[in-house]
């Protein structure tokens, strides 16, 4: 069986409106620096003597590098505890009350001080790919600029100022996301039992039987939508059509739906970048995933790559690769510049439900 592999592009778009820093692959940061010090000359300001901050004063970016590197259920658990705070805000405004407008975020709660502002524009950088990777339902909107207002070295409050990745298509957006929903209830309804097992079999099923491989977009390599979950939801100009990352987000979202832990997976076949997902089942270890190579095209799907443990042998593979020969997991694929987020370690063999 031919196996559809996509060659990731990679669209980097020029923007000049406060443009501060930037990450090695690129990626701008913004941020709007506000003090509420009053600004005063140097014959004004009184003398005094400087007393060291009462609480811990951070200007190294290693920092960063402080980061739990255990995977949990979602990339949420790899946050430093300062951008859970701001990912959480996000995931309630965006996720949850589908909202684009200015975010305020309160950060009176921190005892640490950011001195340097390109830290605390990585820690929302982060934090948005973190969310972006764990939420698919938050396609719409693109990486925000950031105003800081800060008490000294004290971070008080970070405001979020949203763009929307679809702003001339609010109708098309807004029927995605009511399909997504819509969707939920048709698997549903399809009588899935409570189990893990069950769950992640019918989303694979209905996926496999609703999309098809969308070759001409993976050749051409100039047609983004086929890397979102846009064609399965009825938006889009593909039909049902998507490529391996369409694929995979849209396992990982409505597995997320219905609580089974799932990431989506970015890395290579071979020399070729693709996407596939990880999954959690009840015996609390990670199986491989791959809904992409599973679908035969409108014919009854296959379960090769499905709950695949990393020694799990390959059927149709002439050299007998096992599903970790195949798949070699990269975070930076998903994630700009040199990713410090991990996948989780898969099971050895292939998940074997007790009552299948």
């Amino acid at each position: 069986m031919a196996k559809w592999k996509k060659a990731k592009t990679v669209c980097s778009v020029a923007l000049s409106i406060l443009a501060i820093g930037t990450l090695s692959a690129g990626m701008a940061f913004f941020f709007i620096h506000r003090s509420d010090s009053s600004s005063l000359s140097s014959s004004d300001q009184p003398s005094v003597t400087e007393v060291p901050p009462s609480h811990d004063v951070i200007e190294d970016e290693s920092y960063l590098l402080n980061r739990n590197t255990h995977f949990g259920d979602s990339f949420r658990s790899e946050l430093l505890n300062e951008e859970k705070i701001i990912y959480d805000a996000m995931v309630q405004h965006i996720v949850v009350e589908r909202r684009s407008d200015d975010l305020h975020i309160d950060f009176s709660s921190v005892t640490k001080g950011f001195r340097n502002n390109h830290l605390v524009d990585q820690m929302i950088f982060y934090a948005f790919e973190a969310l972006q990777n764990d939420y698919q339902e938050s396609f719409w909107v693109t990486y925000p600029i950031s105003i800081i207002r800060r008490e000294g070295d004290m971070v008080r409050e970070i405001t979020l100022k949203f763009r929307e990745q679809y702003p001339d298509r609010q109708e098309e957006v807004d029927t995605v996301l009511a399909n997504i929903d819509l969707t939920v209830e048709k698997i549903r309804e399809t009588g899935v039992s409570g189990s893990r097992y069950h769950t992640a079999k019918a989303i694979h099923d209905y996926i496999c039987r609703k999309m098809s491989y969308d070759a001409d977009a993976a050749d051409k390599l100039e047609v983004p939508e086929a890397n979102t979950i846009l064609p399965l939801f009825g938006g889009g100009s593909r039909g049902r059509q998507f490529v391996c990352e369409g694929y995979a987000r849209s396992f990982q979202l409505l597995c997320n739906r219905f609580d089974v832990p799932c990431v989506l997976v970015g890395g290579n076949v071979d020399t070729v970048a693709h996407a596939w997902n990880e999954v959690k089942m009840d015996d609390g270890k990670w199986y491989g995933v791959d809904v992409t190579w599973d679908d035969t095209g409108g014919y009854k799907p296959i379960y090769t790559h499905f709950l695949c443990g990393k020694n799990t042998v390959d059927e149709y593979s002439a050299v007998n690769a096992t599903f970790s020969d195949e798949h070699h997991p990269d975070a930076g694929i998903f994630m700009w510049g040199e990713s410090t987020f991990s996948y989780p370690e898969l099971a050895d063999e292939r998940y074997e439900p007790a009552n299948s």
